[in-house]
C-alpha cells in the first residue's frame, strides 16, 4: 500500500500543474487582451484643417482673379513684354502669381499634416502572437455587448436589409354602415322633355340682306349684278 502512495502524490502534482499555469497565464491574457484592445482611434486637428480650407479657398479666388487680370492686360504665353516700358506690369503679375502658388502648395501641405493619423505604437500582429503563444482566447475581444438599437416610435416602420423608411400613416378605420347611408350623393336633376315636332330657335352667326334684289347665290363681282 505505501508504494501506490507515493505513486498518487507525482500524479496529482503532474495534473494541478496546467491549473496552475492558467491562473498564472490569465493576468498575462487580460493585459494582452486589454492592449489589443485598446485600438488606435482616428485623431486630427479639426480646427486647424478647417482654417487651412479656408485659406485656400480664399487663395484660390485670389489667384483665378490675377489670371482673368492677366488675360484682359494680354499677359498671355505669347505675349511680349518690353522691360521698362508699359508692359512691365505683366513680369509683375507673373511674378505675384508664383508667389501665391507657392502659398497655396505650402498651406496644401501643412493641411495634409494636420489631417494625419495618430498611429499605434505597438503591432497588433505581435500581440495577436502573444495571445496564440500563452494559449490565450482571441475570441474573448470580439465578445463585447453590442449596444441596444433604438425602437422605432409611431407608425414609420424599416424593412430589414433596406434603407428605405415607409412614413405612410396607417388607413384609416371604414366608416359604418349608418354613416356610409348618410353620405349618399343627391340625386341629378331630372331631364327636360324633348318634343321632335317642337321646331328648334338657332342661334348662330346668321345673315340678314337689307335689300331684296341680292342674290345669295351669286357672290358680288364687278360690273351688273346676274338676276337668279
Amino acid at each position: 500500500m505505501q508504494p501506490r502512495g507515493f505513486l498518487i502524490v507525482p500524479l496529482l502534482a503532474i495534473a494541478l500543474l496546467p491549473i496552475a499555469a492558467a491562473a498564472q497565464d490569465r493576468p498575462d491574457c487580460e493585459a494582452l487582451q486589454r492592449r489589443l484592445g485598446n485600438s488606435p482611434q482616428v485623431i486630427g486637428n479639426t480646427a486647424e484643417v478647417r482654417y487651412h480650407a479656408q485659406e485656400l479657398s480664399r487663395l484660390n479666388a485670389d489667384i483665378r482673379d490675377l489670371r482673368i487680370e492677366m488675360r484682359r492686360a494680354g499677359c498671355g504665353a505669347g505675349s511680349i513684354v518690353s522691360f521698362g516700358g508699359p508692359d512691365d506690369i505683366c513680369s509683375d503679375m507673373q511674378a505675384e502669381l508664383g508667389a501665391m502658388e507657392a502659398d497655396r502648395q505650402d498651406i496644401t501641405m501643412r493641411r495634409d499634416e494636420a489631417r494625419s493619423l495618430v498611429r499605434p505604437s505597438a503591432d497588433p500582429s505581435g500581440v495577436l502572437a502573444a495571445l496564440q503563444r500563452n494559449g490565450c482566447d482571441v475570441t474573448e475581444i470580439s465578445a463585447l455587448p453590442k449596444a441596444a438599437e433604438p425602437e422605432q416610435s409611431g407608425n414609420a416602420a424599416i424593412e430589414p436589409y433596406s434603407g428605405i423608411t415607409n412614413l405612410r400613416t396607417l388607413a384609416p378605420a371604414q366608416p359604418s354602415e349608418p354613416a356610409k347611408s348618410a353620405e349618399l350623393k343627391p340625386e341629378p336633376p331630372p331631364e327636360r322633355p324633348y318634343d321632335r315636332n317642337q321646331k328648334v330657335r338657332s342661334v348662330g352667326p346668321q345673315f340678314f340682306p337689307e335689300e331684296n334684289d341680292i342674290d345669295l347665290a351669286n357672290p358680288a363681282s364687278p360690273g351688273p349684278q346676274p338676276m337668279q
